[in-house]
């Protein structure tokens, strides 16, 4: 009865550790890799602004924005990867048979030069011991068959994780980029009628009305007759938002 319960008493103390141990595996994976995670992203946003030949310092990023343009990266790094790896090999197929084929033609070669050198010193010091005794000789197919194994698993499973992160990042972010533009799309033909109206002054000091679209910290976009502009959120100085419409129904209850 007192080993059933010592048993009983450490499983369970097995299985508490064992979310313990895991979770202080997840924070220190965390914390290595979010600093590349963070550089990932500014890097992908330097790129992206320099190509342009903008100042990136021009368009200051926070740490949210920084990781969400991070994801975006990894997902056109893994799309582009599988798109160029598959594109390359279709278009110089043959010489990635041969390639591959000479690869494993030659360090298979060298694994079996090795596997026999090994044998015969293996052999001559057992011969001073045990006369009888012999090491099997390799197998030049066997010492093939491995180094094909050892260039096919790493590929495969190489490809498999890229294609892995870039399923699950395209099902995480695709449906719901199509849906933010199917939402743009309906404000667009709506005239965002529902967003506060502004009025500012064009490059040319002539006024014009229009409705706001969306606001960072630094710029806002406008819309007005079928475009859409930019201007610094410093120009908006006053803004309408028109709820009488709501007025009258909640009067009307």
């Amino acid at each position: 009865m007192n080993a059933k319960v010592k048993n009983t008493e450490e499983a369970q103390e097995k299985t508490g550790k064992s979310p313990i141990a895991w979770g202080m595996i997840g924070s220190v994976i965390l914390a290595i890799t979010t600093p590349f995670f963070y550089l990932n992203g500014k890097a992908y946003h330097d790129g992206y602004l320099g190509y342009f030949q903008l100042e990136t310092s021009m368009f200051p990023m926070d740490t949210s924005t920084t990781f969400v343009n991070a994801v975006l990266a990894w997902y056109h790094a893994m799309t582009n990867g599988l798109k160029g790896g598959m594109e390359f090999i279709g278009q110089h197929w043959l010489w990635a048979v041969i390639v591959c084929a000479l690869s494993i033609l030659v360090f298979g070669g060298l694994n079996y030069l090795i596997a026999l050198f090994n044998k015969k010193l293996t052999d001559k010091k057992q011969s001073a011991k045990q006369p009888q005794a012999t090491v099997p000789a390799p197998s030049f197919f066997k010492e093939i068959g491995k180094c094909a194994l050892y260039i096919f698993i790493p590929s495969y499973g190489l490809f498999v994780a890229m294609f892995f992160i870039s399923f699950i990042l395209m099902i995480t972010i695709t449906p719901f980029v199509l849906i933010g533009k199917d939402s743009a799309a309906e404000d667009l033909k709506n005239g965002f009628k529902d967003s506060p109206q502004v009025t500012v002054n064009d490059p040319d000091g002539h006024k014009g009305t229009y409705r706001i679209m969306q606001c960072s910290t630094s710029f806002c976009a406008l819309y007005a007759d079928g475009k859409a502009i930019t201007v610094p959120i410093a120009t908006l100085n006053w803004a309408i938002s028109d709820v009488s419409k709501k007025l009258k129904v909640q009067q009307g209850n």
